[in-house]
């Protein structure tokens, strides 16, 4: 039986990173919670908020469009069918209005869809469909709310897009037509949201909270770059139209045999309000964690190439071994075509 647990925060502007992430606002680890709300500081309609005498958009687009809210959780081992099990992730303005809200009901292995009805003001289910992962006990679980502009946004859960409606828009001349994601008709849209709240029931635990234009992973993977990059990779964009990040921002590794080891030096990271193009950081080679978890100070600019040095991160014992084993791989293939050329002269 969980307990439940409530816990809230209110969104800062100061970039943490508390684990396994890059780039977000805020991450937050809980200690297997039922609920938690992230309420908003700022008014999210307004794209031009922070722009001064430099010009920049400091603080307005970079925090009201394109962003996600990221949920990792997991399920008791004593879950079983029947108990009632379920994740609910939902979009709130300041009066408790829903604008967009995700069941993912594990005793009947589906997902559901609620707006508030434009008409009637009543919430509604607009759409629903199967899971392709069920709910195991023992297992992780992730939730992804991605808000992309006022009227777009989605779930994914578990790297499965929780939508399925789509519409054809033309642009330029001549017109170029393309597939992009339904909107969401509510009776309020994303420029009206005030706060994120994720409940659990049943045997369904809250372990981690992030905000941002950013990726986080969880713990079980991150021990190990490549299956860190897997794991990312199931959830980009080039999957399909409802990823959530691109496939440009994500981790790098060393090369084989050494692909588990993080790079000292990560320069694939999401830009944010201060950077237009990528973004570098100095990240502890064994769990791709910021190093000092102070993103402030260990991420900087690629200009064009990081402006950082990241000694700190840096582990002479994992590259020499990589330099030794290159250097073994250099001999070997030296002495094969020593072999084969003394071979052709006989």
């Amino acid at each position: 039986m969980v307990l439940h647990v409530v816990t809230m925060v209110t969104m800062v502007t100061m970039l943490v990173s508390v684990s396994n992430a890059l780039g977000c606002y805020n991450d937050t680890n809980l200690n297997n919670v039922t609920e938690h709300t992230y309420t908003i500081e700022h008014d999210i309609s307004d794209i031009t908020a922070g722009i001064g005498s430099t010009g920049k958009d400091e603080d307005g687009y970079w925090r009201t469009r394109h962003f996600s809210y990221i949920t990792l959780g997991r399920f008791t081992d004593d879950l079983e069918s029947g108990d009632g099990t379920t994740i609910t992730g939902g979009y709130y303005t300041a009066d408790g209005g829903l604008i967009y809200k995700t069941t993912v009901d594990c005793d009947a292995n589906k997902y559901y869809n609620y707006v508030t009805d434009e008409e009637t003001k009543v919430v509604t289910e607009f759409g629903n469909g199967d899971l392709e992962t069920a709910c195991v006990a023992g297992d992780d679980y992730d939730m992804w709310m991605k808000v992309e502009q006022p009227q777009i946004m989605w779930f994914r859960y578990q790297a499965q897009p929780l939508q399925t409606g789509t519409r054809e828009v033309g642009k330029g001349w001549p017109v170029i037509t393309r597939t992009v994601k339904a909107k969401i008709n509510s009776l309020y849209d994303g420029d009206e949201a005030s706060y994120f709240k994720i409940d659990t029931t049943g045997s369904a635990v809250i372990t981690r909270f992030a905000f941002g234009k950013c990726f986080i992973w969880p713990e079980s993977v991150g021990k190990n770059c490549s299956d860190t990059i897997n794991w990312l990779l199931d959830r980009v964009k080039s999957v399909d139209i409802w990823g959530v990040q691109a496939k440009s921002t994500t981790v790098s590794c060393l090369d084989a045999p050494f692909q588990h080891y993080y790079k000292y030096r990560q320069e694939q990271v999401h830009p944010n309000r201060d950077r237009l193009y990528y973004r570098c950081c100095c990240t502890d080679m064994k769990t791709g964690q910021v190093y000092n978890d102070d993103p402030d100070t260990y991420c900087g600019a690629m200009n064009p190439t990081c402006e950082l040095g990241c000694k700190e991160t840096y582990d002479f014992e994992i590259y020499d071994a990589l330099n030794a084993y290159n250097s073994e791989q250099v001999a070997e293939e030296v002495e094969e075509e020593v072999a084969e050329e003394e071979v052709e002269e006989v």
